[in-house]
């Protein structure tokens, strides 16, 4: 009878893994069939047992860093309501272990690597791989579907030599931000530790297809004589030596390491380009009265900027020369890097319900002056700034 039950359930978990991958998503009605397949797959038959390394003995090197003086001191200046949610952020990530820290697992087993998020699952044991995706403490990212791995109709692409693979959480590795800071950052740490760069790089095919990381590419003989293996969404890579990367947040040393892959030096002369740095409604967070503050930045001499509209060498041209920047909390902020350096006065603009810290610890790790400006609560997306208060912080903030 046992044996008849086993093979029931196995027929019926290879009929929910052809639904699960055949129904179209073109109608409400099929999106609403593959919700329900999903949950099932994810649910009931969806328990993956999850490796974690008990002992930082078990990695191939792991450090911890003590929490950054910038992380609590010095936010009196700024208004209140920033200060509440900086303090949330920093408290978030100070309380979930293993997030300051910088490690390399070297998985020596034969393991797949699933193509959504990225997570490796050892072959024998059916575990996942907890240090296959950084920062797991502090978002814990969903675990791939247990019916979609085992009932995978696509074959395996088998890899017969040691990997590293490159993921951040919550598909970080098409965002910008994410990308020159930890995908990238990941490779410095491996380089300072020694790791050979012959080893071949798997990397989510969007992330190499992205058009700013094919211009990285072009600018690093560095980076663009590695050997890139690319995942589609649909591909398991199955390999028997990975290695896995965190690398630490907010590091100095890794981001420097990123800017000499690049090629960007240290600006050599001061510029005194001053850049409003404005977002399309399209990009999911815009102010409602853009017009109005974009006209009173420029009559402060600001240049409307939006980095969407610039190439990534435009953008290093424009950021190192920058003096003065003016931007709403986006991924762009991430080039006031391009001004180490040299001197530089940050003005963020942030809704009222949604400020994250990124780029004040970011201002701090490069002594840049730091300033930000709240707005009403963003509904979709949207927010407005007091036009009043904006003038008023243009001209406490940089003295014009």
């Amino acid at each position: 009878m046992g044996k008849n039950i086993t093979s029931i359930k196995g027929i019926l978990l290879k009929i929910l893994a052809k639904l699960y991958a055949k129904i179209s998503v073109s109608s409400t009605s099929a999106k609403f069939i593959r919700l329900v397949v999903s949950k099932i797959t994810d649910g009931s038959f969806n328990y993956f047992k999850v490796f974690n390394p008990d002992s930082k003995q078990l990695y191939f090197y792991y450090r911890e860093s003590p929490k950054p003086s910038f992380f609590e001191e010095g936010i009196g200046y700024l208004n209140p309501a920033i200060q509440e949610q900086f303090r949330s952020v920093n408290k978030s990530y100070t309380t979930h272990i293993g997030y300051l820290s910088e490690y390399v697992f070297v998985h020596r087993k034969p393991c797949i690597i699933e193509p959504k998020q990225g997570w490796a699952i050892d072959i024998a044991t059916d575990q996942l791989i907890y240090p296959s995706i950084p920062y797991q403490s502090l978002i814990a990212e969903p675990y791939p579907s247990w019916i979609g791995y085992h009932f995978r109709s696509k074959k395996d692409l088998l890899i017969d030599i040691p990997i590293i693979s490159l993921r951040m959480m919550a598909k970080g590795w098409l965002n910008y931000w994410h990308v020159f800071g930890d995908l990238l950052g990941q490779l410095i740490l491996l380089d300072r530790l020694g790791i050979s760069q012959d080893i071949p790089i798997l990397i989510p095919e969007e992330t190499y297809h992205k058009p700013f990381f094919q211009e990285m590419l072009k600018r690093s003989k560095t980076l663009s004589e590695r050997k890139w293996i690319l995942q589609d969404r649909y591909t398991f890579v199955k390999t028997n030596e990975v290695y896995f990367v965190q690398k630490m947040p907010f590091s100095k040393e890794q981001f420097d390491g990123v800017l000499d892959y690049l090629n960007i030096p240290e600006i050599n002369a001061d510029g005194e380009l001053k850049l409003y740095l404005t977002r399309k409604v399209s990009r999911g967070r815009y102010l409602v009265n853009a017009l109005l503050i974009e006209t009173i930045a420029k009559e402060y001499g600001f240049e409307i900027v939006d980095c969407d509209d610039l190439d990534f060498n435009e953008q290093i041209s424009y950021f190192s020369k920058a003096r003065y920047i003016v931007g709403l909390h986006g991924a762009g902020l991430t080039n006031i890097i391009f001004r180490r350096g040299g001197e530089l006065n940050l003005l963020e603009i942030f809704p009222g319900n949604y400020a994250p810290n990124h780029y004040y610890w970011l201002s701090k790790t490069y002594a840049y002056s730091y300033d930000a400006i709240i707005g009403s609560s963003s509904i979709d997306g949207s927010f407005e700034i007091d036009p009043v208060l904006f003038r008023e912080k243009l001209d406490s903030f940089f003295n014009f």
